[in-house]
This record gives structure tokens, sequence and C-alpha cells, in this order.
């Protein structure tokens, strides 16, 4: 299975050229593939935890699908992304998927992506939840790194696991402001893909119109 996920990346290498990056947005885009694939080692494929590296290596090549086709739509617009990030809380540290921010017009808009797998449920999302995430927003740690609250953005495998994952997070970390998206939509690009927002009263995840994420209407 790893060595299916490391294809899948190459495969993904491949494709920039598709989305005609050329010059300084290739440049800035291969440093960001090349950051998340550093994290590929070889020593992942020849440990006995070979399991938990093909999550790891999963993970990292979902948030490269993520940004791969963020980039072909936002490039403009995109500030910046940094995937795997740190944040500290008090003698801690909390590991995310990525952090971006996209201008619309001059006023900044934050964001912090999250890969959830159905490996992290729900023992492993609950505690980095209730350990993690929720003292991070309560305490408000974000203003370390934001000027303004990010908005959180979660990529399921399915919409089972997404309204699982969104029941966990709600309740764990007392906000609603969060998205989530599914391997299946993001597959047909990000402009087209379905996001969703949990509906705690009905128990269920509402589609919600994600403009952001549309390309930028020519000036």
């Amino acid at each position: 299975r790893l060595l299916e996920e490391l294809e899948d990346g190459l495969g993904l290498l491949v494709r920039l050229g598709q989305h005609g990056l050329g010059g300084l947005h290739q440049d800035v885009h291969l440093g960001v593939v090349h950051h998340l694939f550093g994290h590929i080692g070889i020593q992942d494929t020849a440990s006995t935890n070979s399991y938990r590296s093909a999550e790891q290596a999963a993970k990292y090549l979902a948030t490269n699908e993520f940004y791969l086709s963020l980039m072909g739509v936002k490039k403009d617009d995109l500030a910046f992304f940094s995937p795997t990030v740190n944040y500290s809380i008090r003698t801690r540290d909390i590991r995310m998927s990525g952090m971006f921010r996209i201008m619309k017009g001059k006023t900044p808009v934050e964001f912090i992506l999250e890969v959830v797998r159905s490996s992290d449920i729900p023992t492993y999302w609950i505690k980095k939840v209730g350990d993690q995430i929720s003292p991070f927003i309560r305490d408000q740690f974000w203003k370390r790194y934001f000027r303004l609250e990010p908005t959180f953005i979660f990529l399921a495998e399915d919409l089972d696991q997404a309204l699982e994952l969104s029941e966990i997070f709600q309740r764990g970390a007392g906000t609603d402001k969060f998205r989530v998206t599914t391997d299946k939509d993001l597959s047909a690009g990000i402009d087209k893909a379905t996001f969703y927002k949990y509906d705690s009263s009905a128990g269920k995840m509402v589609p919600v119109n994600a403009s952001i994420f549309h390309p930028s209407n020519p000036a």
C-alpha cells in the first residue's frame, strides 16, 4: 500500500506541468512538494511499524493533492501555503497538515488544514481535539500565528467519516468554525468540490457555498 501511495506521489509531480505553473509559481510549488516528500524517507519504508508509516505517507500525499488543486485555481490569490506546521500550546506542540492564506481583495482569509483518515477515528481524533486543538482555540493560542481567527478545513475519506469527525470536533472544541470536504469531492477539483458544515441539531452534514475556493473573477 505504501508503494502505491508513493507511485501516486510521483504522478503528482508529473502533473505539475499540466497546471502551467511556471517561474515563481513553479518554484514555490516544488518547494511545498519537496517539503512534504522529505517526510517520507527510506526509514519509513523499512520501518517495522510499516502500517503507521503508510498512514503518514497517505496523509502527506493527501495534503499534496489539496495543495495542487488549490494552487491550480487560486494561485494568484494564495498568499502562502505551509505544509506540516507545528503550533505551540504551553509546553506542548500540535502538528497540523498545513496552514494557508487566501487574499480576498485586500482582506486575508486564514485557514488550517487537517487531513483525517479512518485510522484516526475515533480514539486518536478525540485525544487530538481534546488535548491540543481545543486549548489552541479556547485559550487563543492561534493569535500567535494569525491576525484573524482561522477556519479549519478537514479532508475526510468519505461522508460517514466526515460526520463522525465533525461530531467529535464540535463537541470537543466547542466551535463550528470549520468546513469538511472528502477525497472524492476534492478529486473533481477544489473549485467543484462540495464543502460541508456540520448541523448539530440535525446530526448531519449540510453542503455549503465555498466561493472562497472558486476561481477569482477577472479584473
